[in-house]
């Protein structure tokens, strides 16, 4: 699971011991079209690594 939100992201999976942050694209409905923004951040840990993603509208985030 982890692997594939990883090429999803377009990071490095092989890149174990460092820290990655990375974003999704996605359509949240086919008739509302609109698309939300999923960061996410990989961070690792003694027994392997931890995912963090967010959910975002695109729409609604006001970004300074």
């Amino acid at each position: 699971m982890t692997s594939r939100i990883k090429i999803m992201a377009k990071l490095d999976i092989a890149e174990k011991r460092l820290p990655q942050d990375g974003r999704i694209m996605i359509n949240t409905a086919r008739t509302a079209r609109r698309r939300a923004r999923l960061p996410r951040s990989s961070v690792p840990t003694l027994y392997g690594e931890k995912i963090v993603m967010r959910l975002l509208d695109k729409e609604t985030c006001v970004w300074i």
